[in-house]
């Protein structure tokens, strides 16, 4: 059975802070190529920032990129897998 923990194994993990820009969020973003990007607060995960967010939470409401933070419009009510969850396991999550 494999497991999340060995799908991810060998990958590197993009990450933001919570007090990032939206502006530094956003060229982070595309030089990685990733749609959204794990924030971590300390050494805690704190939510997720997506394209989505960025567009409904900051460009769509006029707040200035340089100003509006992660941690401010990212989400935070997020379904996690375990790195022992089977890929099937983790699979039924993200169709949740």
């Amino acid at each position: 059975m494999k497991t999340i923990g060995a799908v991810v194994k060998e990958r590197e993990v993009y990450h933001l802070l919570v007090d990032h820009t939206i502006r530094e969020a956003s060229r982070y973003m595309s030089e990685t190529r990733w749609g959204a990007a794990v924030v971590l607060d300390g050494h805690r995960l704190a939510g997720v920032p997506s394209e989505r967010d960025i567009m409904g939470r900051v460009v769509a409401k006029g707040l200035d990129p340089d100003q509006a933070r992660v941690g401010d419009v990212m989400t935070r009510d997020i379904v996690v897998a375990r790195p022992d969850d089977s890929h099937d396991d983790g699979l039924r999550k993200m169709k949740q």
